[in-house]
């Protein structure tokens, strides 16, 4: 009668303890998909905040827009860990933002230009080091020495037209439809002196070959870079 009594005990409790795990196991189940299904909701959200952002890139002219533009972009790497789009649009903002810093003599000076140039490449680092470098990020690294050039042109051309010519070869070499490569080799043979190898009339040739290639591009999702278009169409409307 004992080990009847013992057997009698030990399996007595065994369905209790089944019906305790699987309601157990039930809440986890549905903590999972509770999660996982917010997580794939604020990932949509912050794609579609990111969506509206890209057109901005094209509109955008003053230093304070491109500032308050690179903390949107920034403000989303968060909800996008792992992705180097964030940081590299926030790298192309300050080299926006330095660019017309440059081309007005009331905001011009070294200091300034450099400091968006050391942002600039600090987000760029970073979107390298959460990726990979590629055609798009070497175009930036282009930038960032083109933009540094335009600080003290006669003293920094000989230092950093080199390294911005390299980084464009091998954006062009990891992407040769890129059309944002050509844009850039022809912004330098429309801006840089003809005694140093600018050419205005073959950069308006590079320009319309940048359209076509616009034209046919096709970015790999709806986030990655699509812009550049429309600086191709202001330049070719520039006259000499």
């Amino acid at each position: 009668i004992g080990m009847s009594k013992g057997r009698s005990t030990m399996h007595g409790s065994h369905p209790r303890c089944i019906g305790r795990r699987f309601i157990f196991s039930m809440m986890l189940v549905s903590m999972t998909f509770f999660s996982f299904g917010r997580t794939e909701a604020s990932q949509t959200d912050t794609i579609r905040r990111m969506e509206v952002l890209l057109p901005l890139l094209d509109s955008v002219h003053s230093p304070d827009g491109w500032q308050s533009l690179s903390e949107e972009f920034l403000s989303h790497s968060s909800s996008m860990t792992g992705s180097w789009l964030p940081h590299y649009y926030a790298s192309l903002c300050h080299l926006m933002k330095g660019y017309v810093i440059s081309e007005d003599r009331r905001m011009k000076s070294v200091d300034r230009i450099d400091g968006e140039a050391d942002a600039a490449e600090a987000h760029l680092n970073r979107a390298e080091a959460l990726d990979t470098v590629n055609s798009e990020t070497l175009c930036l690294r282009k930038m960032i020495a083109s933009l540094r050039i335009t600080a003290q042109p006669m003293v920094r051309f000989g230092k950093f037209q080199p390294m911005a010519e390299k980084a464009l070869k091998s954006a062009e070499a990891m992407d040769p439809d890129n059309p944002r490569v050509l844009l850039l080799a022809a912004q330098d043979k429309y801006f840089i002196p003809p005694i140093l190898g600018g050419n205005r009339q073959k950069a308006r040739e590079m320009l319309r070959a940048a359209l076509e290639k616009f034209d046919r591009h096709r970015p790999q999702t709806a986030l990655h870079p699509r812009w550049g278009a429309e600086q191709a169409r202001a330049l070719l409307a520039k006259g000499d």
